[in-house]
């Protein structure tokens, strides 16, 4: 075969076999997207189809151009180092004339080449990897024998060159979408995407979670017939027509779990566009607000309760200035009649008098509604009280029944959320006899042993108050007793209970110490049964003297009366001075200090 047949035969081979190599290396790039494994064999190639003892890629990141792979004689620690912009670096010439550049030792030194001379290399061939005039790296390959490149394999290396550029854009895409997606997953919120049909696409693992069906339940579901109960579709497609028309929408949605629990979800909507420009998809990403919800709600009544009470208070107040004048007119009455038939009506006057004065003092200290200072507390006072408010206020239907030991020991609490947690469990005892039957509150002194604290954690053994309060219910299912002092845990309607009432019960009774615990029969009725730690013995409650009701009589003793309601201080003269008493009557304290000076001998 003569020479120029030769050449030529010689010259397809390398095509050929150039072709080849750019085949297969353009199949990798496709196969993988992991941008480590993809460089690696790409440098690998290269080197093999041009018989090059060495190689190096280098790429952007963060701004700065980075070695990520090498072949052939290079050292494997020239991975990760930084190529910085130095005189004669030969990557940084390659990217800034933005060509292909081939050079032998003598040309140009830099610290990376300079190294790479030690092990021989006297030929370099560097190609910038550019696509649409954005360079993301470059690509050098070294020989020991200078190796001057043919046609061939210039252009083999610049499509090589442009293909990997294009290759490396896209596993960086990939890298991108690959962390937003593991992003998503980890988000806490529920994102769904769905087409304009509502058909389900895509369900992280949040949705799964929060609505309890799994991705490959959901997955090619309609989502109005999962999540949303068919009340509220009205408000889902509104929502749904706004996302289409505006791009976006957000607002609160009723929702329903695959258990059928009810969730209220801070929802947005976001319309996801086709490369036409046309909708195709909607994304939401929703928050689970219930438990927030129930909070802002309990906040609201809170703040109601509030507002009430502080109107309770005036009214009780402006009730007290009513009751006084009529109360000092019965202790005067009493004084001056003396048939028996009248002094039985003053009698009932005055029972009444004391009633409603009860009741009033009874607002006045539930409308502060903050917890005072804890104190000795003699719970056989609170059942007394809570006995007169139980009787005023459950249905007749309802028999109340009191068994408090005569020598109840006292405790350490604060007597209002004492009062707190005996009326909470009466409520409930109440609402579990809708149809009537008895209450009973119970109220005994007991020593416990170490033998007998076993059956109830974090006591120790000594001298307790156990306190009871019973009723004849419908009793609590066994499936839910272990729930019922959880927060916001409730059997009843919305609108007739929070699930706190148990819960603060609990709470208020752990800050003392104590333990409660629950015993019931569905059908039969339940009991709570309450033990608190009876008070050290040198800090139980004095008794105190009853103060004497009757005004005493007087000697002519002048006395200064200050008050700024006109009947109360006209009954209050007409009292002392029907006992002997003189009487100077002012408005106000300011009007009270001038007639103690005119008067102070």
């Amino acid at each position: 075969m003569e020479n120029s047949e030769l050449d030529i035969w010689s010259r397809y081979e390398r095509l050929k076999r150039s072709f080849n190599v750019l085949t297969q290396i353009t199949a990798n790039m496709v196969s993988t997207l992991e941008l480590d494994e993809l460089l690696q064999t790409l440098l690998d190639r290269l080197t093999e189809v041009t018989n090059a003892d060495a190689g190096i890629i280098a790429v952007f990141e963060n701004g700065e151009l980075v070695i990520k792979s090498v072949a052939g004689i290079f050292p494997k620690d020239f991975v990760n180092i930084e190529l910085t912009f130095e005189e004669g670096s030969f990557s940084w010439r390659v990217i800034n004339e933005g060509n292909l550049i081939y050079q032998e030792s003598a040309h140009l030194h830099s610290k990376i080449l300079d190294t790479a001379y030690k092990l021989g290399i006297s030929a370099s061939l560097g190609v910038p990897l550019k696509r649409f005039n954005k360079t993301v790296g470059v690509i050098s390959i070294h020989w020991v024998k200078p190796h001057p490149p043919d046609d061939e394999e210039v252009r083999l290396l610049e499509i090589t060159a442009e293909r990997a550029a294009m290759a490396i854009i896209n596993a960086n895409l990939f890298k991108q979408v690959k962390i937003q997606a593991e992003l998503i997953e980890l988000s806490p919120d529920a994102v769904i995407v769905r087409d304009l049909n509502d058909v389900i696409k895509f369900w992280n693992k949040s949705a799964e979670e929060i609505y309890g069906w799994k991705k490959e339940e959901a997955i090619g579901k309609k989502i109005t017939g999962l999540i949303y109960d068919q009340n509220e579709l009205e408000t889902y497609f509104k929502a749904k027509d706004f996302t289409l028309k505006e791009g976006k929408w957000q607002g609160e949605l009723k929702q329903v779990t695959k258990d059928g629990k009810k969730l209220t979800v801070l929802s947005r909507f976001k319309v996801l566009y086709d490369n036409s420009g046309n909708p195709y998809q909607i994304i939401s990403v929703d928050s689970d607000i219930t438990e927030m919800k129930k909070i802002e709600t309990l906040l609201n009544r809170t703040q109601r309760l509030e507002s009430i009470g502080r109107l309770a208070s005036g009214i009780a107040h402006d009730l007290n200035n009513i009751l006084q004048p009529i109360a000092i007119l019965t202790h005067v009455f009493k004084r001056k009649l003396q048939d028996e038939s009248d002094l039985k009506y003053i009698e009932i006057i005055q029972s009444s008098i004391q009633r409603a004065t009860n009741i009033i003092n009874q607002i006045l200290s539930f409308s502060k509604g903050i917890a005072g200072e804890k104190g000795i507390v003699q719970v056989k006072h609170l059942i007394r009280e809570l006995e007169v408010i139980l009787k005023e206020t459950f249905p007749k239907n309802i028999k109340i029944e009191i068994e408090v030991q005569k020598d109840l020991w006292p405790i350490v609490a604060e007597p209002n959320q004492m009062m707190q947690v005996l009326l909470n469990l009466c409520v409930n005892a109440r609402d579990a006899m809708p149809n009537g039957g008895t209450l009973k509150i119970k109220a005994q002194n007991s020593i416990l042993d170490k033998h007998y604290i076993t059956q109830l954690p974090n006591l120790k053994p000594g001298p307790y108050v156990i306190i009871s309060v019973e009723d004849t219910g419908t009793g609590i299912p066994p499936e839910i007793i272990d729930k019922i002092f959880d927060p916001f845990f409730t059997t009843k309607e919305l609108e007739k209970g929070t699930g706190l009432g148990l819960a603060q019960v609990n709470s208020i009774i752990q800050e003392l110490n104590g333990v409660i615990n629950v015993y019931s029969e569905p059908g039969k009725g339940t009991i709570f049964r309450i033990y608190l730690q009876a008070a050290e013995e040198e800090f139980k409650e004095k008794g105190v003297e009853k103060l004497k009701e009757e005004i005493p009589i007087g000697n002519g003793e002048l006395i200064l009366v200050a008050e700024d309601e006109p009947a109360v201080l006209e009954m209050i003269k007409l009292a002392l001075e029907e006992n002997n008493y003189r009487t100077i009557t002012v408005n106000n304290g300011a009007e009270g200090i001038v007639k103690y000076s005119q008067n102070k001998n």
